[in-house]
């Protein structure tokens, strides 16, 4: 009987201990790829989060989205962002809310092999942008 009720709280405290536990593990990191369509083209994505602290994290990640405009011919978009995220509560160990930070940058290119209207005496249309992140693409 004595060996029953240790197996069952050895059981019961199995449980509940590593999920308490995980949350306080600092440096835990992971990497992300992602793919998909949009309605002008294909994008490319690779992350890269890490928990650096029990309350701040820290995600990197670098974009590549091509496709085809209507007037402006092919593009391609190059896109790099850094988020910072600190804990701004928690309920319980199963939520925990994040505010997140971060920042962009980005160049552009359209009418890539002349494939656009273009106007006369114009160059190829580029552009470098830096900005306040945002989480979705832009």
């Amino acid at each position: 009987m004595k060996k029953l009720l240790l197996v069952a709280l050895a059981m019961a405290g199995a449980g509940t201990s590593p999920a308490l536990a995980q949350r306080h593990v600092k440096h835990i990191s992971s990497w992300g790829a992602h793919l998909g369509r949009s309605e002008k083209g294909d994008y490319y994505e690779l992350s890269y989060n890490s928990m650096l602290t029990d309350k701040l994290a820290l995600r990197a990640s670098g974009l590549r989205d091509a496709g085809n405009l209507r007037t402006q011919g092919e593009y391609s978009t190059y896109q790099g962002r850094l988020f910072i995220a600190p804990q701004l509560f928690r309920i319980g160990e199963f939520a925990y809310v994040h505010l997140l930070i971060g920042a962009g940058a980005g160049y552009e290119r359209t009418n890539e092999n002349r494939t656009g209207e273009l106007a006369a005496d114009a160059s190829e249309p580029q552009r470098f942008h830096l900005r306040p992140a945002s989480r979705g693409r832009s």
